[in-house]
């Protein structure tokens, strides 16, 4: 499976266009402002964008430029059983999923049991790139915690 390079992750986050309504805040002016003061770029080093990293880069997106609260009951995402594996990403990650941006992953063992894994280190597909940005856009125009 092809992995996501950051550059091209965030640029398909560039590619988000500002609704009609201007108390959007979601969009290119936004992002390039985030990107200006660098936080998109605290996110690791690599060049191909884990898991993890996209928790990061999405969690900081919404707080910072949607300006959403964290949702104050993360509880539902400790049924991701590595949840805490990445004690720096455990509140992103848990934010990214209890929002429906990114996905638990089924495991034979686990699943049976009513857990998934969030696979932090996995890269990122894809697939799961090339959702984000409408799951993101939907976020904005609910402008709601979840």
């Amino acid at each position: 499976m092809a992995a996501v390079s950051k550059s091209a992750f965030v640029e398909s986050l560039l590619r988000l266009e500002k609704g009609a309504e201007d108390d959007i805040p979601c969009g290119r002016a936004a992002l390039e402002t985030a990107a200006e003061e660098g936080w998109l770029e605290e996110t690791g080093s690599g060049e191909e964008l884990s898991r993890g990293e996209t928790a990061l880069i999405l969690h900081r997106f919404m707080r910072r430029v949607l300006k959403l609260p964290d949702l104050p009951d993360t509880g539902g995402a400790e049924i991701l059983r590595d949840l805490y594996d990445c004690r720096v990403c455990a509140a992103a990650i848990a934010q990214v999923y209890l929002r429906g941006l990114l996905e638990g992953i089924s495991v034979p063992g686990i699943s049976e049991k009513g857990f998934l894994i969030f696979d932090g280190k996995r890269p990122l597909s894809p697939k799961d790139a090339a959702s984000i940005p409408e799951k993101l856009a939907a976020l904005c125009l609910r402008k709601e915690p979840g």
